[in-house]
């Protein structure tokens, strides 16, 4: 990610006139138990206590040849306290599953 030869204006290059798949997942990073709580970190996993960090990573792929560009972006957050509103009240951008609406936005910017 912090590769200096390798620029948006490049990636941007490289996918002019290709069809790109945008692929995108949420990976848990866990740094601890009680410990990463204290610390600040955020609620992950299904373990009691487990705190960490959240990753979402879109990664740009030639949809022909399957020839990997790169990350076109990556986003990186640590969950906070439960939202007063409930889920079914909240709107997309609120909810984590916003990242995938916010990613492939993101992603279709630095694409283009």
């Amino acid at each position: 990610m912090r590769n200096p030869p390798v620029t948006i204006d490049e990636l941007s290059a490289a996918v002019a006139g290709r069809e790109v798949l945008a692929i995108q997942d949420t990976s848990e990073i866990v740094l601890g138990v009680s410990k990463a709580r204290a610390c600040g970190f955020g609620p992950v996993g299904k373990g009691e206590g487990l705190g960490g960090v959240l990753s979402h990573p879109v990664l740009a792929v030639d949809a022909l040849s399957g020839e990997m560009f790169g990350l076109a972006v990556i986003a990186l957050w640590n969950r906070g306290p439960r939202q007063d509103l409930h889920y079914s009240q909240r709107g997309a951008e609120e909810k984590e599953s916003g990242r995938w609406l916010s990613g492939i936005r993101r992603a279709g910017e630095v694409l283009s």
